[in-house]
C-alpha cells in the first residue's frame, strides 16, 4: 500500500518514489502526492518523470491501491526512482 503524501501535507506538488508494480499503463508507486477520484472530488492531474521519460498523469483511481493512469505504457520496471509533478 502506498503512503499517501497528500494526507500528510496536501500542499506538495513535487516527490519523489519507487515504483512498485506497472500493469499495461498503470502506475503503482510506494508513495504518491497524487489525489484519487473521490467522494466527488476530481482527481489531482501532471506528470511522472525518470531518466526514461515523462508520461502524463491522466486518472488517478484506488483499487487496493493508488493506480496513477498515463497516457501511454511507461518504459519503467518495478524498483525504478521516478518524480512525480502535480498540476
Amino acid at each position: 500500500m502506498a503512503e499517501l503524501i497528500y494526507q500528510a501535507d496536501c500542499y506538495v506538488t513535487d516527490f519523489e518514489a519507487r515504483v512498485t508494480r506497472v500493469e499495461g499503463n498503470k502506475l503503482f508507486l510506494d508513495r504518491t502526492a497524487f489525489h484519487p477520484t473521490s467522494g466527488g472530488v476530481a482527481n489531482d492531474t501532471g506528470f511522472i518523470e525518470s531518466s526514461s521519460g515523462r508520461w502524463n498523469v491522466i486518472d488517478v483511481i484506488e483499487e487496493g491501491d493508488v493506480a496513477h493512469l498515463l497516457d501511454s505504457k511507461p518504459d519503467l520496471s518495478v524498483g525504478d526512482i521516478v518524480r512525480g509533478h502535480i498540476d
